[in-house]
């Protein structure tokens, strides 16, 4: 079983709460676990260094493992499969930095547009951040997982920040190739449930299409993924596709404001309840779904955006399919 720390951190205008990192292999020994905890204050620090200088590149940097390290991994996962040398299904170190490549961007990637969403959303800001103090407790954990909680003092909101599958390496904790950061509740579908809340409170489609639709780069890059994934391949060119899109979205939020409005719900009035995120993998591919809930003068409802699609490469590209009530 994989070690876990608990690392609670008071800070000037944010309390950060690591409430549970576990790591790939176990540790034992009470010196190993003070140097593990030593590593994870450095590693905690050094993350919010780079919260706060917005400069994740130098993380991922000096928190990756070598060419040399990701050799061992690579051997010791071959073994536990129990593929031989030879075998063509055998991981190799190639293969191995191209995932590490890919873990990098994602990452890269995840943090900037978990920062982006923290600020449009709860209006949080990087400038308040600053680490006073912090204390660390052993546990145990599965699956392999760091959480961190943020609490922001001025705004009372908290968020929690999950980097899970970190390799340990010498005892201290690092980034691997299968190693991910996701900012809980400010993640690419939370803006987008939070953007069509807005559209539908200011009645402007418009406005929603503006920030939810991709650009002519984005949607060929999810045209090709759909290519590939075997899926339908369009013969319009990527602008000419998305003037089409365009046109039909604004069409379909004007339709669900309209079919409010027939149900006496007066938009600028709603409050946001919830809104969910269910996702299937297809290829390079996710077929999503996005519930969410709103009242209006102490009525429910649920809409459901159903039908959408979402580059795994890159979680910002997402194609809106259809509101159904």
């Amino acid at each position: 079983m994989g070690s876990v720390f608990i690392i609670i951190l008071s800070m000037k205008k944010l309390i950060f709460s690591i409430v549970a990192m576990s790591l790939l292999a176990a540790a034992s020994g009470v010196a190993q676990d003070a140097g593990i905890k030593k590593a994870s204050g450095r590693l905690v620090g050094d993350f919010e260094s780079a919260l706060r200088m917005n400069s994740i590149e130098s993380f991922i940097a000096s928190y990756s493992i070598s060419d040399a390290q990701l050799q061992l991994l690579v051997d010791e996962e071959n073994k536990r499969m129990g593929i031989a040398d030879g075998d063509p299904d055998r991981l190799t170190l190639a293969q191995a930095q191209a995932f590490m490549s890919r873990m990098k961007s994602n990452f890269t990637s995840s943090f900037l547009r978990g920062l982006e969403a923290m600020e449009i959303i709860s209006d949080i800001h990087l400038e308040d951040l600053g680490i006073t103090d912090f204390t660390a407790q052993k546990s145990y954990w599965e699956p392999p997982v760091v959480e961190i909680s943020i609490l922001s003092e001025a705004e009372s909101v908290e968020v929690n920040i999950r980097i899970s599958n970190l390799s340990l390496v010498d005892g201290r904790p690092r980034l691997g190739p299968s190693s991910r950061i996701e900012f809980e509740g400010y993640q690419a579908q939370d803006l987008i449930a939070f953007h069509i809340i807005e559209a539908l409170k200011m009645e402007d489609a418009v406005y929603f299409v503006d920030e939810v639709l991709p650009d002519a780069e984005g949607l060929e890059a999810l045209m090709e993924a759909m290519a590939e994934s075997g899926g339908y391949t369009p013969d319009e060119a990527p602008e000419v596709m998305l003037m089409q899109v365009r046109k039909r979205l604004i069409a379909d939020f004007e339709k669900l404001i309209e079919t409010g409005i027939e149900r006496g719900i007066l938009w600028s009035e709603i409050d946001n309840v919830w809104s969910g995120y269910s996702a299937e993998l297809q290829g390079g591919l996710y077929q999503v779904s996005i519930p969410f809930e709103f009242t209006f003068r102490d009525t429910g409802y649920r809409i459901v955006l159903e039908y959408c699609t979402q580059l795994t490469s890159d979680l910002s590209v997402f194609l809106p399919g259809e509101f159904v009530w």
